[in-house]
């Protein structure tokens, strides 16, 4: 079972640029096809128990990998903690196998890292290594987030494995620990969108934030928030075990859609204010999207606003002072 993350990026552009996102690249019958259409992938893969997987998958994908750049993020099946045939390294054989350029981005692991590419600033984060405060991993989010430009990169993307919202039962709250330390920065920093996997099927939340929950008092679900990203799991693009079919009901007021069947989403900037995200099912056989939304860019959405209200107030003087 290969599990993974998919991005595709193509620049045409100063500005536009092309994310196909999957989780486990899809069905056997389908991931040739798609590995010849990449350009940057985000992979998150799984299932790769013995170095006999790990070779037949890099076979796999080497006609792709080979030619064009791969970016990595690993996920809970990578961490191969077998104490009971010595194998006690958490990713060795991923960390061997695939590197990263976290170093370009002053990151003290290669679990977690950025990239700019045109005008989106990916930022890669581990679910399976330590993110509590004072942790690695939060010490270097913390100083990344701050040096964000988002004059030169105006599209703030964030990935990572396990999803921090999720309506489907498979792996129900795993990702609730990283939601409680990361979310407020996220909203803080108005990150646009949020893209996960691990669970297998698809889901699209509104933006939404939980930043005030507390247990005695604060606001205890989700609650809408213009300043929040849009997360996404793209867990749906095949796997050994088929499908996780079951959502809590009723469906939760922050889900905006969610459906249990293969497929891949791709994520299309067309400039520095919007970009175009859709999500295909694998069966259908067709173009026609079954989800498909128009992003507004988080920062230049109130930056803009900003500068039309400063420029009617200075207009106005003008006129009041004649």
């Amino acid at each position: 079972m290969l599990l993974t993350l998919l991005v595709l990026l193509v620049i045409w552009a100063k500005h536009l640029i092309l994310f196909p996102l999957l989780t486990t690249i899809c069905r056997v019958e389908d991931r040739r096809s798609y590995l010849l259409e990449i350009s940057l992938m985000l992979i998150d893969m799984s299932m790769h128990e013995n170095g006999i997987r790990w070779d037949s998958w890099g076979r796999f994908i080497e006609k792709s990998a080979a030619y064009q750049p791969w970016l990595w993020s690993a996920g809970n099946h990578e961490i191969e903690y077998m104490p009971h045939v010595g194998e006690v390294t958490p990713f060795k054989s991923y960390l061997h196998r695939y590197a990263t350029p976290y170093m370009a981005s002053k990151s003290s692991s290669p679990l977690w890292y950025s990239v700019r590419r045109a005008s989106t600033h990916i930022i890669v984060l581990s679910s399976y290594s330590p993110f509590v405060k004072y942790a690695p991993q939060w010490h270097w989010l913390k100083d990344e987030l701050r040096q964000v430009d988002r004059e030169k990169t105006p599209w703030l993307i964030v990935l990572m494995h396990a999803p921090i919202y999720n309506s489907n039962m498979a792996h129900y709250m795993e990702g609730e620990a990283m939601r409680s330390v990361f979310e407020s920065w996220f909203v803080h920093y108005k990150v646009d969108l949020v893209f996960a996997g691990h669970v297998h099927a698809y889901e699209r939340s509104y933006r939404i934030s939980n930043i005030n929950y507390n247990i005695t008092s604060g606001d205890r679900y989700p609650i809408p928030d213009k300043s929040a990203p849009v997360y996404i799991t793209v867990g749906d693009g095949g796997n050994q075990e088929g499908l996780a079919g079951r959502f809590t009901n009723p469906q939760p007021d922050y889900s905006a859609f969610r459906e249990a069947s293969y497929g891949h989403s791709t994520l299309e900037i067309k400039n520095r204010t919007h970009a175009f995200y859709r999500w295909n099912r694998n069966d259908d056989g067709n173009q026609v999207a079954t989800d498909t939304v128009i992003f507004y860019n988080q920062y230049w959405a109130s930056n803009l606003q900003r500068r039309r209200l400063k420029k009617n107030h200075r207009t106005a003087s003008r006129i009041a002072t004649f």
